[in-house]
């Protein structure tokens, strides 16, 4: 590890090392870590358009952005992503014309909590920061009732079954949990079958399935299989 001869903080845990490099140290329980960094002590974070402060692990979280030749910090970087990722899947199930709702209150969409559950991300390790700042996400379905059923109170019910959905490091994870709602193993087995034939992961269950969807455009696909595998209809399907 190298040593730092011109610390520029107090704890003298970062600063210039004896190749004139910038540099910080850490300590992650009874082990000390080191790396080189950029010396961002004068930079601004293109995203939150703040700076660093002078500690070692503020200026150990940086990363470059390549196309912007600018720094930011790692944190508003994967923070950025994961919020690009809960729009991505947001607009998708929308398009597609899914229903989505709160656990607690199935009448309107938007009230009584999340409609995304943020749950633990299922592809980074536990602590790692990728995995901590980009969830995935649980989305309960929802469906109209029909009109002669339906009433002021509770014009949405649940479909009875949720997605699971979230990023890796190159596909998209994509699952139908179990729940006590209509599946249909066989035409799930159908509509999947190229995507068994090109050998993608994918696992289709008695009681549910997962698939990995390589790009934006079959993840849209997939969900739209999703919805006729669940049986459900969206507002404009309803009366055909």
């Amino acid at each position: 590890m190298n040593d730092i001869l011109k610390p520029v903080t107090k704890d003298g845990m970062a600063g210039w090392d004896q190749f004139n490099q910038f540099y910080v140290k850490w300590k992650e329980g009874d082990y000390t870590y080191g790396q080189h960094v950029h010396d961002v002590r004068e930079k601004i974070c293109f995203i939150c358009n703040r700076g660093w402060e002078l500690t070692a692990m503020s200026l150990k979280d940086q990363t470059f952005d390549d196309h912007r030749a600018q720094h930011a910090h790692l944190t508003c970087s994967i923070r950025y992503e994961a919020l690009q990722e809960f729009d991505f899947w947001y607009r998708a199930l929308v398009e597609v014309g899914f229903m989505f709702g709160p656990i607690d209150n199935s009448k309107y969409i938007a009230e009584g909590g999340p409609c995304f559950e943020s749950i633990e991300n299922g592809y980074w390790p536990k602590g790692d920061l990728w995995g901590k700042l980009k969830p995935w996400y649980r989305v309960r379905l929802l469906k109209r009732l029909p009109k002669e059923k339906q009433t002021y109170e509770e014009r949405n019910c649940p479909v009875g079954r949720t997605l699971k959905l979230g990023a890796r490091k190159r596909v998209y994870h994509m699952e139908i949990e179990e729940g006590p709602g209509a599946y249909d193993e066989k035409l799930a087995k159908e509509l999947f079958a190229p995507a068994i034939a090109e050998r993608i992961t994918i696992d289709i269950g008695s009681k549910g399935m997962m698939v990995h969807a390589w790009g934006k455009e079959k993840a849209k696909e997939y969900l739209g299989h999703f919805k006729k595998i669940l049986g459900v209809k969206a507002y404009w399907e309803e009366d055909k």
